[in-house]
């Protein structure tokens, strides 16, 4: 009995040793390692190719490659396009300039017609006064005696301020409108634009800018 047990486990052990695992399971499990590794593979080279799309649309600026992430709009804190570099744009009437008064009191005298007055009191005494692209007229008493002797030859005057006024740090614009009635019985009317440099509460330089042909007066309606 031992012996033909001893028999039946040799001839089993024999069969093991010769008769290995069936080849075609061995190959389906080796094709199944190799088909994971190429997916893997494969993967790897899409994600570097959609990289690669992204730097490269980097490059040219965008495209449909890669999506933009969403950003959020910037705001332009550079001066307005119509403005100085530096500084506030203040419109008197509604600008901050407002509450000093200072102007609103110096375009009430011009258009109470005390021109003379107005030189006295808001221009510099070495001020400069100019007409157009003309010579100025520079220090405060030739402006108050010019003043005085265009009004005395005036028999009535209308001075009127078309608002707004514009106003940048020192720098003041003005639309002024002018008739004038002469003694003569001729008439003036000018529209000017009065470009002011201020130096606190007093005028230092003011240069007018209007159509010469406006000086020549007319004949008034009778």
């Amino acid at each position: 009995m031992r012996q033909r047990l001893f028999v039946l486990l040799t001839a089993f052990t024999v069969c093991v040793l010769v008769y290995p695992p069936d080849a075609s399971t061995q190959g389906a499990q080796t094709q199944g390692a190799q088909t994971q590794g190429a997916a893997a593979q494969n993967g790897g080279q899409r994600q570097g190719g959609a990289a690669g799309q992204g730097r490269g649309a980097g490059r040219r600026g965008g495209g449909a490659a890669t999506p933009a992430a969403a950003t959020t709009p910037t705001t332009n804190d550079g001066p307005p396009e119509y403005g100085p570099a530096k500084g506030t744009l203040i419109i008197i009437g509604g600008g901050s300039a407002e509450g000093t008064g200072i102007m609103e009191r110096f375009i009430a005298l011009v258009e109470s017609n005390a021109h003379d007055l107005a030189c006295e009191q808001f221009y510099t005494e070495h001020s400069s006064m100019q007409e157009n692209q003309g010579a100025p007229r520079v220090g405060r008493d030739r402006h108050v005696a010019n003043e005085r002797a265009v009004l005395a030859r005036a028999k009535s005057v209308r001075s009127t301020c078309v608002r707004p006024v514009l106003v940048h740090g020192d720098h003041v614009v003005i639309r002024w409108i002018f008739d004038f009635v002469w003694r003569d019985g001729t008439a003036t009317h000018m529209e000017e634009l009065a470009w002011q440099r201020w130096e606190g509460e007093r005028i230092a330089q003011e240069t007018f800018f209007y159509d010469p042909a406006q000086r020549v007066p007319t004949r008034s309606d009778p």
